[in-house]
């Protein structure tokens, strides 16, 4: 018997289309969300936007607040470098287990990668370079054979990441500065310096947290701004 195949649910299309929209920066953090507009952009009823929304929550992109509204996620600087020590808690165990486990096929994964960014910076390809990273930073929990920790971090931590990212990391001297990092960390892994890789990793995301804090006001919604947001809160 043939097998069927699965179309994509309403919420799920929902909920890609936000997450994506969210973490490409269309909507600033603490942005509220009107379900309303959010359906007729889509061309959608109301309960699968609601439903999709529920997802994002129990992934930390959005809030919702009882009797308020939804809201894109925001982060106090105490909770971004809650947020950071975690991602490299999670990073390094799982670069520890895909060192030990697969160091041929790690090593090559991340040169590969390291190429294509590289490829991106040198032309200037800030976005394709930025997605590139996230990928990087992804291997090790791809190759670690622990589902538990690499969902751990594709729950918690990868939406948030990402989101940031994407808001704050487009200035040449802090990709250039973060890049060198990439590079000398895969050297590091390639001969076989474990301990020294992950003080590096260790340093690389101090250095990104120092620099999320220097921006986290930017990526906020102004309260003095955005006639968008003010519609977006009259609809909601």
């Amino acid at each position: 018997m043939k097998a069927l195949k699965r179309t994509q649910s309403l919420t799920e299309r929902a909920y890609a289309t936000l997450r994506k929209a969210i973490i490409n920066a269309d909507f600033m953090l603490g942005e509220p969300l009107s379900e309303t507009l959010l359906a007729a952009s889509l061309g959608i009823s109301k309960s699968p936007v609601r439903e999709a929304l529920a997802q994002l929550k129990a992934e930390g992109l959005v809030t919702i607040i009882p009797q308020k509204g939804t809201f894109v996620f925001t982060l106090t600087p105490k909770e971004l470098i809650d947020l950071i020590q975690m991602r490299y808690i999670l990073e390094s165990a799982a670069l520890r287990l895909a060192f030990e486990r697969c160091h041929a096929e790690l090593v090559g994964r991340l040169r590969q990668t390291l190429q294509a960014m590289q490829r991106h910076l040198e032309h200037d390809e800030q976005d394709l370079y930025l997605q590139l990273d996230a990928v990087f930073h992804d291997v090790p929990f791809e190759l670690c054979a622990n589902d538990y920790l690499r969902d751990a971090h594709q729950r918690q931590i990868a939406g948030k990441q990402a989101a940031l990212r994407l808001r704050s990391a487009r200035q040449p001297k802090h990709t250039e500065k973060t890049f060198a990092h990439h590079r000398r960390l895969v050297e590091l892994l390639e001969q076989g310096g474990l301990e020294e890789a992950l003080q590096l990793l260790a340093a690389h995301f101090s250095t990104s947290e120092k620099f999320y804090i220097d921006n986290l006001n930017k990526m906020a919604v102004s309260t003095a701004s955005s006639t968008r947001k003010a519609r977006l809160l009259k609809e909601g």
